[in-house]
């Protein structure tokens, strides 16, 4: 369709084109996948899903394009030491020391207080991370070097949303400080030569969204670290969408609400607690994202979480949610209380 050779492509688009090769689509995972699936899709290698704008599938192009980065992708990745001959049957190894020292490079930024470049570094690493942790289980690398690589990966996240969440809250800062433009017209710095969003590296939405972390971080401190770290001791990959949903900071897609996952909102589990008490130990059999559990936690409970589907759901100690279907399930030893809205659909 185009002649493009895949050397003008930057490492995230390659990586999207591969992950669509080998899973039939590829949904973006925030802003700046988003940019890189448009990018190529002007390219002519990737098409919108029309139901959902952040699933990509490939384009004829995009799959002769994806072909000709996997062999590439393999050896960087997977197999970064030469393996002799008689060794060809050996699992699949790759070396993780670079992406390692970049790590403990963006931390030691983050501690300097170097925020944006701690993001920059943090993103980068994270993405390799991730690539690395994919390709590793596909191409049957060993158990351990899949862990390490989704280790880092939690570690990168970890630096990335502590720096988004600094430079959201410098941003609101310089905001009421009038510093900063706040959007729209009239301008609201007087010599319109005001800090702009994309100034800090962020678009307004990744600001939007760091703040509501940095809420749940207020509401409990470290439950972010716990999160993510929830999903790399369960052996799953810590990704920004998981964390997301497992602070309570992201709605109910259309296709979970297929799942009868419709979450139960703030205002009437406040209602509830002004006029119910429970027994300290508390059972959410329908936990769904943790709309329900989040504000028991809150309000000084243990919840013990389970649902039919895995959302990656994780309290405030960091153990995952039980995948389990209520209905058939044993009476709990502990006789805990009950609160849940289960799927209407099934009572």
């Amino acid at each position: 369709m185009m002649a493009l050779s895949i050397k003008q492509l930057s490492d995230g688009q390659r990586h999207i084109l591969t992950e669509a090769l080998a899973n039939g689509s590829y949904r973006c995972d925030g802003d700046s996948e988003q940019k890189r699936a448009r990018s190529l899709n002007s390219k002519g290698l990737l098409s919108r899903d029309p139901k959902d704008g952040f699933v990509w599938s490939l384009t004829d192009a995009g799959r002769a394009a994806a072909g000709e980065i996997a062999p590439v992708a393999v050896n960087a990745v997977a197999v970064r030491e030469p393996i002799p001959e008689e060794a060809a049957t050996a699992p699949v190894r790759f070396d993780a020391s670079d992406l390692t020292a970049t790590v403990l490079r963006a931390r030691a930024l983050l501690d300097d207080g170097d925020v944006i470049r701690a993001r920059i570094l943090a993103e980068g690493a994270y993405e390799q991370a991730k690539a690395e942790a994919r390709f590793a289980e596909k191409f049957g690398a060993a158990e351990q070097l899949v862990a390490k690589a989704r280790q880092l990966q939690g570690d990168a996240l970890l630096i990335e949303t502590r720096a988004k969440i600094l430079i959201s809250s410098q941003w609101g800062a310089a905001q009421e400080a009038g510093t900063a433009t706040k959007g729209g017209r009239p301008k609201t710095v007087s010599d319109g030569n005001g800090l702009r969003a994309e100034d800090t590296g962020l678009s307004r939405k990744e600001i939007h969204e760091a703040r509501k972390l940095a809420a749940a971080e207020e509401r409990s401190p470290g439950i972010v670290e716990r999160a993510i770290m929830a999903r790399v001791a369960a052996g799953l990959e810590p990704s920004r969408a998981n964390l997301r949903v497992a602070v309570g900071t992201q709605s109910a897609t259309k296709e979970e609400r297929g799942n009868n996952l419709y979450e139960t909102p703030p205002e009437a589990m406040h209602t509830l607690l002004a006029l119910e008490t429970f027994l300290p130990t508390v059972l959410e059999p329908a936990c769904g994202r943790g709309a329900i559990s989040g504000m028991l936690e809150a309000a000084g409970y243990d919840v013990i979480l389970s649902d039919l589907v895995d959302y990656g759901t994780a309290d405030q100690h960091g153990e995952v949610q039980v995948v389990a279907d209520f209905l058939l399930s044993e009476a709990h030893p502990g006789e805990p209380d009950i609160v849940t809205n289960p799927p209407m659909a099934r009572c």
